[in-house]
């Protein structure tokens, strides 16, 4: 027969190593969207808009390969980019305000508050340039992920 102390011992580890077993594997908050799921990230310099100096502006850019393809694919040269920005703003990224040295340029972020030790927070920027019918030129994606 188990005692009394030993079953609260067992209780209390099952319910600690399934809270763990939650922290693990939490998906983050927000919840990872679509356009993000398994994408990677790249080295180099994050951002579309123009150098505001000399400083990098010739480095490669840390473009994340698999969100440019999804983006090239999604929303090509010559679509609106009312298409793009509702598809953005459905996934919970926010826009931003114009480039400053060039304002046909235009981005929005994403920014996952919270991860676990197999998830961690991602944070995404999508830049993207528009002509005079506000039709897409380009777009680009970068991605980092915050370490907790």
């Amino acid at each position: 027969m188990v005692s009394r102390s030993r079953k609260a011992a067992l209780i209390v580890a099952s319910i600690a190593a399934l809270v763990i077993g939650l922290l693990a594997v939490w998906p983050g908050d927000p919840p990872t969207p679509p356009l993000l799921r398994g994408v990677t990230a790249a080295g180099g310099w994050l951002g579309g808009c123009p150098a505001e100096s000399e400083w990098g502006a010739n480095g490669p850019l840390a473009l994340s390969p698999e969100l440019n393809k999804r983006l090239a694919d999604e929303f090509p040269a010559g679509q609106s980019e009312e298409l793009l920005t509702q598809a953005l703003m459905s996934q919970r990224f926010e826009l931003q305000p114009d480039c400053v040295k060039d304002r046909s340029i235009r981005s929005a972020e994403f920014i996952q508050r919270s991860g676990s030790l197999f998830h961690w927070p991602v944070h995404a920027w999508v830049f993207w340039r528009i002509d005079e019918a506000r039709k897409l030129v380009w777009t680009k994606g970068f991605v980092t992920f915050d370490a907790l």
